[in-house]
């Protein structure tokens, strides 16, 4: 049995609080643990603010999905999908500077790392005209 969660995001910063309120609701009805829903929102949060941020020209509109999934042995999967130009966060993005003080280290990087230490597993295809990046966890307890 999967259990999903489908929304629809315009490439506006001002949806981001909406998205982590449906997301907490939706762990909250599935008896997930609120460690969980924190976790998911703080990577979705970083991505999209990514997406959102330099995937698209200022002033254009597009839409940006996001599907949460949950199935049967508790494995939770989000995936955002949009349309801007091919970037794999993943493996395209700058490596982050671990070493040294914050007011030292170049901006870039760091984030991705955050969101790559908090799930099980995470990975970039592109479809066609669309970016897809598959966010996975286990939830326990």
């Amino acid at each position: 049995m999967t259990d999903a969660l489908d929304l629809k995001l315009r490439n506006d910063l001002e949806e981001i609080p909406r998205l982590a309120e449906t997301i907490e609701e939706f762990f909250d009805g599935h008896d997930l643990p609120p460690t969980l829903a924190f976790n998911f929102n703080l990577a979705l949060d970083e991505l999209l603010t990514n997406v959102i941020s330099y995937a698209f020209e200022p002033g254009t509109e597009h839409e940006i999905a996001v599907r949460v999934t949950l199935d049967g042995d508790r494995l939770v999967t989000a995936v955002i999908e949009d349309d801007g130009p091919a970037f794999d966060p993943f493996n395209d993005a700058r490596p982050p500077v671990l070493e040294g003080g914050v007011d030292d280290r170049p901006i870039g990087g760091l984030g991705i790392h955050f969101v790559k230490s908090m799930m099980d597993d995470v990975r970039y295809e592109r479809r066609g005209d669309h970016n897809h990046v598959f966010l996975i966890k286990r939830a326990t307890g």
